[in-house]
C-alpha cells in the first residue's frame, strides 16, 4: 500500500478498511530497521484510533471496520489491509510485499501471509532466505531470472532476503490478485540505459584525453566497474532500490545489450 509519497514505504498513508470477511479487516502497521511512533486517526471524525510504538522489525495489527484512516509515524513504516489476527489462517487473497525501499522490487523485505508464500527472482543465481517472527529459518535456497518458487509455512509474519533482486507475494489459495511490481524492471532498464550512455561517454572523452580514440561499441564492452556505479548509477538505483549493487547492473546490463 503506498505512502503519500506513491512508494510503499514512507511516514504517511491514507487507506480505507473495510467491513468484510464477518464484517470485519486488519490493518497490519509494518516497521522497519528502527522502531517508529505510530498514530492511526479516523479521517471522518478526526479521533485518534491508535497512538503507539512498532518496534523494529516487528508488526501491530488493528482490527477497523469500514474506516477511512490516516497513518503517521516519525520512521518509515509500511500498511497492509492483509488479514492477521483476524480470520488471517487460510484466508482467500494474494498481496507483493512492497520491500525496503517500498518499489517492490528488493532484497530485504517483510511480509505477512495466511497461509503460502510465493518467490519471484529477477536475476540467476539468487540466494534467498526466509525466517519466521522468532527467527526460525522457513527457506534457504537459490533462483534464476524468471523463476518461481511457493512454499507453505502457514499464518505469520516473515523476513525474507536475498542477494539479488526479487519480489515477494504473500496470499492463500486462488482467490485475490495485487498489481505485480515485475513491471518495475521496465523502468530499471530504462534508467540502465541512462547510466550506460554516462558510462559510455566517459569513457570515450577520457580515453580521448590520453590521444586514443575509442569507438562506443568498444566503450560499453567492459563490464561498469564500482568506481563507475557508484558516480553514475543513481539514476537506476533510484528506479529499482538503494542496495542495487554493480553486479545486478551488469546483468542488466548484459540483458539490454542481447
Amino acid at each position: 500500500m503506498p505512502a503519500v509519497t506513491g512508494s510503499g514505504t514512507g511516514t504517511d498513508f491514507y487507506t480505507f478498511v473495510g467491513a468484510l470477511t464477518q464484517g470485519n479487516n486488519d490493518l497490519d502497521l509494518i516497521a522497519l530497521d528502527d522502531t517508529a511512533h505510530v498514530s492511526v486517526t479516523d479521517v471522518d471524525s478526526g479521533k485518534s484510533i491508535y497512538d503507539g510504538s512498532v518496534k523494529a522489525h516487528a508488526m501491530h495489527t488493528l482490527n477497523l471496520s469500514d474506516r477511512y484512516v490516516r497513518v503517521r509515524s516519525d520512521k518509515p513504516i509500511q500498511l497492509e489491509v492483509a488479514a492477521y489476527e483476524h480470520d488471517g489462517s487460510g484466508y482467500a487473497e494474494h498481496h507483493f510485499a512492497s520491500g525496503h525501499d517500498g518499489g517492490g522490487i528488493d532484497n530485504d523485505f517483510i511480509v505477512t501471509s495466511p497461509q503460502d508464500l510465493w518467490l519471484f527472482s529477477y536475476y540467476d543465481k539468487n540466494a534467498i532466505t526466509i525466517t519466521d517472527g522468532k527467527g526460525n529459518k522457513v527457506f534457504a535456497g537459490k533462483l534464476d531470472a524468471g523463476t518461481g518458487h511457493g512454499l507453505t509455512p502457514g499464518l505469520g509474519t516473515y523476513h525474507v532476503h536475498s542477494d539479488k533482486g526479487m519480489s515477494v507475494m504473500g496470499g492463500s489459495n486462488q482467490c485475490g490478485a495485487d498489481y505485480s511490481p515485475a513491471a518495475g524492471m521496465f523502468a530499471v532498464d530504462e534508467a540502465m540505459l541512462k547510466v550506460i550512455q554516462q558510462v559510455t561517454e566517459a569513457r570515450i572523452q577520457e580515453a580521448h584525453d590520453r590521444g586514443v580514440t575509442l569507438t562506443p561499441a568498444a566503450a560499453q564492452a567492459a563490464p561498469i566497474s564500482a568506481d563507475e556505479w557508484q558516480k553514475y548509477g543513481e539514476p537506476a538505483k533510484s528506479k529499482a532500490y538503494r542496495s542495487m549493487t554493480v553486479d545486478e547492473a551488469n546483468a542488466r546490463k548484459a540483458e539490454l545489450a542481447k
